[in-house]
């Protein structure tokens, strides 16, 4: 929730969707890299979709903090998911903003994967794409929450 003070005006297009029990996680990385992957991950689905953009705050699958970041847009075109995490990767229909750089996933994936997490991208039908990140738990974390909507989700036993 912290993220969307720095949102600034962008704010009132996001909404945060918190599984109940995920807001005490805390994950293995730089809050300053959490934020860069959400900023990336917002702005591409203002800049391509418009609002609203959720981020789903999911508690933990597999043993790791997971996140989603979605919109309501047309989804990511067939043609272009092949390269979606690869540098100067663009898509071509941007609804506000600036065109892009083709810098943002490969961003996101770089500092995900950089601290031992995994991200990925589906379309949904028909509400448009979702970005799921995981990203490893700080020691300490308490046991598993799991979120029961998502088709990824497989339930981590309790330690």
């Amino acid at each position: 929730r912290a993220y969307l003070h720095e949102l600034g005006p962008d704010h009132e297009h996001v909404e945060v969707d918190v599984m109940e029990g995920a807001e005490d996680l805390l994950v293995a990385a730089d809050p300053t890299h959490v934020t860069a992957v959400l900023d990336n991950l917002v702005t591409n689905a203002l800049r391509y979709a418009g609002p609203p953009v959720v981020i789903g705050l999911d508690g933990v699958v597999d043993g790791q903090a997971q996140v989603t970041v979605s919109d309501a847009g047309p989804g990511i075109p067939h043609r272009v998911r092949a390269r979606l995490f690869t540098r100067f990767a663009a898509g071509d229909k941007v609804v506000g903003g600036a065109p892009s750089s083709g810098l943002g996933l490969w961003i996101v994936r770089s500092l995900v994967t950089g601290y031992g997490g995994t991200v990925r991208h589906r379309n949904l039908d028909p509400q448009g794409p979702e970005f799921e990140i995981r990203l490893p738990l700080a020691d300490g974390v308490p046991g598993p929450v799991t979120r029961s909507t998502s088709s990824w989700q497989r339930s981590a036993a309790a330690p």
